[in-house]
């Protein structure tokens, strides 16, 4: 069975933006991932069980995924490993869908407090149009890159949210499709998932979803143009 895809970028219907880019067919358009880790607070003794969930993490974790994780150490002190995730979006696009899907039944969970825990909310934030880099498929991508950076990059901190269940899908929001750069070639646009840190409660997590890069007939997280 092929992965389902984590993060995917689907061209519903796409106009022209101007006289010089012809109008373009539906498709779709895959992500460039990185992980942003937060800056270690300091020794854990809290750590992550062994996977006990029917889907083995190590399946998982030898294809391309989405990987969230917040570890409970001591005294309050806690580490994050949140989502980056870039689309290149077509010269000549117009309106942008985020969705979430999990058609191929990938989805994995587990949190160190209770085995049969509600898969947790997700927060996801969006960042302004351009303002990390052109193309950060040709960079490292930090923690501090997004989170820390001066002036700020990130547009909305609760852009969209959801709760993604095995074998269904949550449409996230839609906006205006980014600008294409000055060469008129593809814009970027750019969203960091995390836990939503207002629902997370007690224990250490780990969520992870595979992304497929050829069969958008088993979406994870996907973006759609119209």
């Amino acid at each position: 069975m092929s992965l389902s895809i984590t993060v995917l970028l689907s061209a519903l219907a796409i106009v022209a933006a101007s006289p010089t880019l012809p109008p373009r067919a539906c498709g779709t358009v895959y992500p460039t991932l990185f992980s942003l880790l937060s800056p270690e607070p300091g020794f854990f003794n809290s750590v992550m069980q062994p996977a006990k969930a029917d889907t083995p993490l190590r399946t998982l974790l030898d294809s391309p995924h989405v990987r969230l994780q917040h570890i409970q150490g001591t005294e309050g002190k806690s580490q994050d490993n949140l989502q980056f995730v870039d689309f290149k979006v077509p010269a000549g696009s117009n309106t942008c869908q985020l969705e979430i899907a999990d058609h191929a039944d990938m989805l994995y969970f587990e949190k160190t407090t209770d085995n049969n825990a509600a898969l947790p909310a997700l927060n996801i934030m969006k960042l302004i149009p351009g303002a990390l880099c052109e193309d950060p498929s040709t960079e490292n991508v930090t923690y501090a890159d997004v989170m820390d950076a001066t002036p700020p990059v990130i547009q909305y901190y609760h852009w969209g949210a959801a709760t993604l269940q095995r074998g269904q899908s949550s449409i996230i929001g839609s906006f205006p499709s980014p600008p294409a750069n000055g060469n008129g070639e593809d814009g970027h646009v750019q969203f960091v998932l995390q836990f939503d840190p207002d629902q997370l409660g007690a224990g250490s997590c780990d969520w992870v979803l595979p992304q497929s890069t050829t069969d958008p007939g088993v979406l994870g997280l996907w973006f759609g143009l119209a």
